[in-house]
């Protein structure tokens, strides 16, 4: 079981993709925003974000910059999330250590397991 954080501000979306999760057989952490998604970071190191990028408070590339300073969550993988096909933003996210890039409109919930399971880290097995 990987522990994954969700940041996503749409609670909706957020809630949704905790269920799909859950029944996939990770444990879920989630944040509405990206202060709360560093906060529980630093609490309680997740194996892989779900990071949107357009959050109040603190937005998915602050979270991206600290991410990448702070030794603590260094190497975390990340996968954005985002409602935008911006090719200047997918370069640079994906510049910055980003592992997977995902437009929500294009995806079905039923999809992000398998899309993910890919970026876990090993000591993280994915129950099925």
């Amino acid at each position: 079981m990987a522990k994954i954080l969700i940041a996503e501000d749409e609670i909706e979306l957020r809630d949704g993709l905790k269920t799909i999760l859950t029944m996939a057989g990770h444990q879920i952490l989630e944040a509405a925003n990206g202060e709360e998604a560093l906060a529980l970071m630093r609490a309680d190191r997740p194996d892989l974000v779900l990071l949107d990028m357009m959050m109040p408070v603190v937005d998915g590339t602050r979270v991206i910059e600290e991410m990448t300073a702070d030794d603590q969550l260094h190497g975390i993988p990340i996968i954005i999330l985002t409602n935008f096909d911006l090719g200047f933003m997918k370069e640079v996210a994906m510049s910055d250590g980003v592992r997977d890039y995902i437009i929500k409109a294009n995806i079905s919930l039923d999809d992000i397991p398998a899309r993910i399971s890919k970026h876990l880290p090993r000591t993280a097995p994915v129950t099925t």
